[in-house]
């Protein structure tokens, strides 16, 4: 058990009290984590056991204990996931987590954890932990229903709406999914993590591995060039949404969809995340940019192994593709992470568009294949994988059927009207 206040002190200056179950380990141990921390944000710990908290909520035991609390300095009372957000509200650099939060699938879908979490529970040994048995399969259910359900609420949310909306709700949802998926095992472990930087690493930072923000390895300065590099990137991504697709005639609206969406992906991608990766790397956390330099690889494996978007790569390395390839085969797991590919992009491309189902599983289907011709007797006679040989393949197989994955359907339905909703057209 930790010390713990007993009574309500400092009412004037305190943000509020977080409730807890003082009898449990679990909860114990992440009161002593977060307790420093907490109170630099003027909220004090206290257990739910105490007198006045008991006669203050007037609650049986079983419903006292269920789920921790907030009690605020005007009286109001939060439970469970819903506490954690109210926490959020009262610390600046964790608004982005508050705003997201208050789209309703996302904090159903945060209610639901944390009681599938609290339940799993067991208090009254004296060990509190989530019940893992020997194969991790506890732990299992903790990482992977919180991402399945996320994407489902999505679609459920999604409905009716405009497609670019629709869009954006999903790509958010599985962002969300991804990141969870990252965390799991680090929230539930034993191992001490720097919860601020654990935060960073969910709210600001796009890609998908969060070793370099707990690991502590050093990253050397960026230089000026670098800086001036990715702002260009930014710059030429606006200016191509904002004025290039103005420039392009409305008899060719799918060429206007086209540059828009290059635009979005310079803006983004090329541009803001390598900024946010430069920020990092100047604060001595070795964030690398999530793209880096697609256009100049010589290898279609080597494009979709990190080249080109290395978060989704690490996300799908790291927790789809290794543990598929100890049971399946390395060959049978790689073309299984591109049908998966090919299914979540179903997610945040068909869908939306309702229409077009089916276009973006082939594209990755064909990356797969693709991989498998170039590391074949003829791909490595044809030379395939290095030189102007294999910049030309990866052009070929990873360029032009993309076409295929935004396809004419979600141009027309998704793309055409975000941007007149944006002012790009």
């Amino acid at each position: 058990m930790i010390s713990v206040n007993t009574e309500i002190t400092d009412t004037k200056n305190a943000s509020g009290w977080v409730l807890f179950d003082n009898e449990c380990r679990l909860c114990g141990r992440l009161a002593r984590r977060w307790a420093p921390f907490l109170g630099r944000h003027h909220f004090q710990l206290v257990a739910l056991q105490t007198p006045w908290v008991r006669e203050r909520l007037e609650l049986r035991d079983d419903e006292l204990l269920k789920e921790m609390r907030l009690l605020t300095p005007q009286g109001s009372l939060y439970g469970g996931a819903d506490a954690f957000v109210a926490i959020t509200r009262q610390i600046w650099w964790a608004w982005p987590f508050y705003c997201v939060a208050q789209v309703p699938f996302v904090r159903t879908a945060l209610r639901h954890c944390y009681a599938w979490v609290a339940r799993r529970r067991n208090c009254l040994s004296g060990s509190c932990q989530i019940e893992v048995d020997s194969n991790g399969l506890g732990l299992k259910w903790v990482k992977w229903v919180p991402a399945v359900l996320l994407p489902i609420f999505a679609g459920a949310l999604g409905r009716g709406l405009p497609g670019w909306v629709f869009m954006w709700i999903m790509a958010v949802a599985l962002f969300i999914a991804a990141k969870w998926i990252t965390i799991s095992q680090l929230v539930f472990s034993k191992e001490r993590v720097n919860r601020l930087r654990l935060m960073q690493y969910l709210v600001f930072w796009p890609g998908m591995d969060p070793s370099p923000f707990y690991a502590g390895d050093t990253a050397p300065v960026p230089p000026k060039r670098e800086w001036v590099v990715a702002g260009t990137k930014t710059l030429f991504g606006a200016t191509l949404l904002w004025f290039g697709v103005g420039c392009v005639t409305r008899n060719h609206p799918l060429l206007r969809g086209w540059v828009g969406m290059i635009g979005v992906v310079f803006l983004l991608h090329f541009g803001i995340f390598h900024l946010v990766s430069l920020y990092w790397r100047a604060c001595d956390i070795n964030a690398s940019p999530i793209m880096r330099s697609p256009g100049t690889v010589t290898s279609l494996a080597k494009f979709w192994g990190g080249n080109w978007n290395a978060a989704f790569s690490d996300l799908m390395q790291d927790h789809i593709f290794k543990p598929l390839a100890r049971n399946i085969g390395a060959g049978r797991a790689l073309f299984a992470v591109f049908l998966l590919s090919g299914i979540l992009h179903e997610l945040v491309i068909s869908f939306p568009a309702h229409g077009g189902y089916g276009l973006p599983t082939l594209y990755f289907a064909i990356q797969g294949l693709g991989i498998c011709f170039e590391r074949s007797q003829v791909g490595r006679y044809l030379g395939l994988s290095h030189g102007w040989q294999g910049w030309c393949f990866v052009a070929l197989v990873a360029g032009f059927p993309a076409f295929s994955l935004f396809h004419p359907i979600f141009v027309h339905n998704v793309i055409l009207p975000m941007l007149h909703t944006i002012g790009a057209t």
